[in-house]
């Protein structure tokens, strides 16, 4: 009946009203008087709340899209940036995270939901313990990162990733970490033609600075895949994307392993590939040495640089751009 529906409609327009005063009333409590010495547990108990109130409205609301679940979410985040104890923020992250996990991602139900699940991943996960992000968080990424298809998750899988490889403390990096680094490695590879040229160098040098600290048979690993790509891949662009991110590896390669390196590097500015970019090639090997911090390296590194281009014909092109 007419009335009936004007009785419903009126009804769930108070239950929504009363949801959306209630779940202002909690934030503008946690707000007002700033998350310093706060309760350490805080963001677990206002997830707990806000988050049951946000799934009531979505119910009540089908048309109402996920601002109240990111804002709780964004929410426990500065919350949790708040606490000065180390060791209760990791507690506090973790749950927080676990709460999430749990929530959505093993369902694969919600993109958008997935999606900012991994932007709050990659904004907690150097709070988190190394063993819960190895456990909990990368398996997740894992999924996005072997199916492109999700753009956004796949380039969000990437970055929580590498902000945690490239911020985890040298004292954590274990058998297990490495053989992860490995793993991704071995990832960024199978993705070539997906990840921009920016992306697949920012992530390789993440993972050849994580390997190359724990031993040298782990990075001439790493760089032997890299040098079956060059020769697999099919696309030109692929090829070059690979070669132009070998040069920025030079900072990152230990001494014993340098004179391969650099016998690499010129065996790649010599190939038929790189004929039209031979001398950009060379501008971003020198920029790269430039950046070696080891002074052994560095003048191994300068002594290859003056005798090689000393032998090179575009030298006075190099030396023109340098």
């Amino acid at each position: 009946m007419p009335q009936d529906r004007d009785i419903h409609s009126h009804f769930m327009t108070l239950l929504f009203t009363s949801l959306i005063v209630l779940q202002t009333i909690l934030t503008h409590a946690v707000t007002s008087y700033g998350f310093k010495n706060s309760d350490p547990y805080l963001p677990r108990k206002v997830f707990e709340i806000t988050s049951h109130l946000v799934v009531i409205n979505h119910l009540v609301n089908q048309d109402e899209d996920l601002r109240e679940w990111v804002a709780v979410n964004l929410l426990c985040v500065d919350m949790i940036n708040a606490i000065e104890d180390e060791n209760i923020a990791v507690t506090a992250s973790e749950e927080i995270l676990t709460k999430l996990t749990e929530e959505y991602p093993n369902k694969q139900q919600n993109d958008v939901k997935v999606i900012h699940f991994l932007h709050i991943a990659e904004l907690l996960v150097l709070k988190c313990s190394p063993a819960f992000v190895l456990s909990t968080i990368l398996p997740i990424c894992d999924r996005y990162l072997e199916d492109s298809k999700h753009v956004q998750a796949f380039e969000n899988a990437h970055s929580v990733t590498l902000t945690f490889f490239g911020g985890v403390k040298s004292d954590d990096v274990d058998q297990v970490l490495v053989a992860r680094v490995m793993s991704y490695a071995i990832t960024l590879l199978k993705t070539l033609d997906v990840l921009s040229k920016e992306q697949f160098t920012t992530a390789y040098q993440s993972v050849i600075k994580k390997v190359s600290t724990h031993s040298t048979e782990l990075t001439q690993w790493c760089l032997d895949g890299l040098c079956d790509a060059f020769k697999n891949v099919e696309l030109e662009e692929s090829k070059l994307k690979v070669a132009f991110t070998i040069p920025t590896l030079l900072p990152y390669i230990e001494y014993d392993l340098l004179d391969d390196f650099l016998r690499l590097l010129e065996r790649l500015h010599l190939n038929p590939w790189i004929e039209q970019d031979q001398d950009d090639f060379l501008a971003l090997t020198y920029k790269s040495i430039k950046l070696v911090k080891n002074e052994k390296c560095l003048i191994k590194c300068l002594d290859w640089w003056g005798e090689y281009t000393s032998r090179c014909r575009s030298q006075p092109l190099i030396k023109a751009r340098l």
